[in-house]
């Protein structure tokens, strides 16, 4: 879903006015697919005389589901005050069941039947100034939808981009108006045209995009809006004729990215560049994601002598993006990398050995008295007890190794380039005797250690399930003799 969000914004940012249509019914259509539903749709508001209205303005369906766009026109959007109330609120209205709406959506649940909609989950396009303009929309027709969390979550990216598209698409507009404007009355009279001239540069100046235009030859910066100086944190005489300034503010992963770019611009074969994504380094020092327009202005021989960059700031999206991923590999208590994420990496070394040669270990670890903490303590003590036993592995174990938290008190270690099986033990015992949590106060406390198991690979076992069930066994074991030992003593 991060890969269709990512195509979308490339999309969005490219499109001409001519081509808005295009984008956006395309985006619906990816996204109605790929969350297979029957219909999405995005619903815009105008106002008519004092009055707001709703029309659907773009719609995608599926195979064999009929089209509401053309009856669906000019909505009056105080019939639905609820829906308006969460919508100027940001909040999302989600219908899993339209048949269980209560009597006071009575007017909603029979427009929503009358489509044959059995589910809907609808969302405010709400623009960076904090402007509603909109709606986007999901609806299931064959059978009632549930929607998980992280999904919701994606939507309310997504809703926010088309909100962010619409909003650039307006303002752009707008631009090429104030052009064409500008273009007829330079042959009025001089006096209409420096008054044109000075409503374009408080567009610039109060745009919510940052703005600059910079030498192409020498890369010095010409001039930076007032968003673009607050968002890196210089003032314009800090940044303008300093040869050296690109190199400050580049971020080093961007570096050969912004060379590529610029080798382009200067070639003269490109009218414009969109959806170039750049990294910056601000004054104090914070990372800056920008998706940049970029446009190349040529002197009369047809020579490149300066490009204008607008450029809208990206880098919540791409940090939620990188969280979401995060998320998705890494267990949330501990930061340890997660069952999923750990039996892909046990899979990928088993095959890199199969095809070299050599061994590894798969060890498993579960903590002693883990139990007890929980019930003398409570489970947030045993929740420290957990990322205490998380860092005591990682810093215990090799650079080259991967430690994991499979759930519960039960970690697993892959211990890479093994030589020998002693070579294994002498790295799990060194782990073991990292491994010691007290627990507690001087009147009651608790002493946490753990028991481990480990399977060598191919020695022990040859496929991934059977060295962990085999390294699982083993640790059982150890756990058992060690409660017979302390019994005995």
């Amino acid at each position: 879903m991060c890969c269709l969000l990512n195509a979308l914004l490339s999309d969005l940012a490219g499109m001409t006015e001519n081509e808005v249509g295009n984008a956006v019914e395309k985006g619906l259509k990816m996204f109605g697919e790929f969350l297979d539903v029957e219909r999405s749709y995005i619903f815009l508001f105008h106002e008519e005389d004092g009055e707001f209205f709703m029309s659907n303005t773009y719609e995608w369906c599926s195979p064999g589901v009929s089209s509401e766009k053309a009856r669906l026109q000019s909505i009056r959007c105080d019939m639905f005050p609820s829906v308006m109330t969460s919508f100027r609120s940001g909040e999302m209205v989600n219908i899993p069941r339209v048949c269980d709406l209560s009597e006071k959506s009575d007017l909603l649940r029979t427009l929503l039947k009358a489509q044959g909609i059995r589910s809907a989950l609808m969302m405010p396009l709400i623009t960076a100034c904090g402007a509603l303009s909109g709606f986007l929309g999901f609806d299931a027709v064959h059978e009632e939808r549930v929607w998980e969390e992280n999904v919701l979550s994606m939507l309310r990216l997504l809703s926010r981009i088309f909100a962010g598209a619409f909003e650039r698409w307006e303002r752009i507009a707008k631009l090429r108006e104030l052009n064409q404007s500008l273009e007829r009355r330079i042959a009025e009279s001089t006096a209409e045209l420096r008054s044109a001239y000075e409503r374009y540069d408080r567009l610039i100046y109060h745009a919510q995009e940052v703005i600059a235009k910079v030498n192409a030859l020498t890369l010095e910066i010409e001039f930076v809006n007032p968003v673009g100086l607050e968002k890196l944190g210089y003032a314009l005489n800090e940044l303008i004729c300093d040869p050296t300034v690109s190199e400050r503010l580049i971020h080093p992963d961007s570096m050969e990215h912004m060379r590529e770019i610029v080798r382009k611009i200067r070639s003269g074969r490109y009218e414009r560049l969109s959806g170039v994504v750049l990294s910056w380094v601000a004054k104090n020092g914070e990372r800056l994601d920008w998706e940049h327009t970029i446009i190349p202005l040529k002197d009369r021989a047809g020579k490149v002598t300066a490009f204008e960059s607008i450029a809208r700031d990206i880098t919540e999206q791409l940090r939620m993006g990188r969280m979401l991923r995060y998320r998705a590999t890494h267990d949330s208590l501990t930061d340890l990398l997660n069952r999923q994420s750990f039996e892909e990496c046990m899979s990928a070394l088993l095959k890199r050995v199969r095809r070299t040669g050599g061994m590894f270990a798969v060890a498993m670890i579960d903590l002693d008295n883990f139990k007890t903490v929980n019930d003398m303590f409570g489970h947030a003590a045993g929740d420290d007890v957990l990322r205490k036993a998380a860092r005591l592995l990682l810093i215990s174990v090799r650079e080259s190794d991967v430690v994991a938290r499979f759930g519960g008190d039960e970690f697993v270690v892959l211990f890479e380039s093994i030589s020998s099986r002693r070579d294994a033990e002498l790295l799990l015992q060194r782990v073991l005797d990292a491994l010691i949590i007290k627990c507690g106060d001087s009147e009651r406390s608790i002493r946490v250690t753990g028991s481990a198991g480990y399977a060598l690979f191919p020695a022990d076992a040859s496929g991934c399930d059977e060295l962990l069930r085999y390294a699982d066994k083993a640790m059982y074991t150890q756990k058992m003799l060690r409660k017979s030992s302390s019994v005995s003593s």
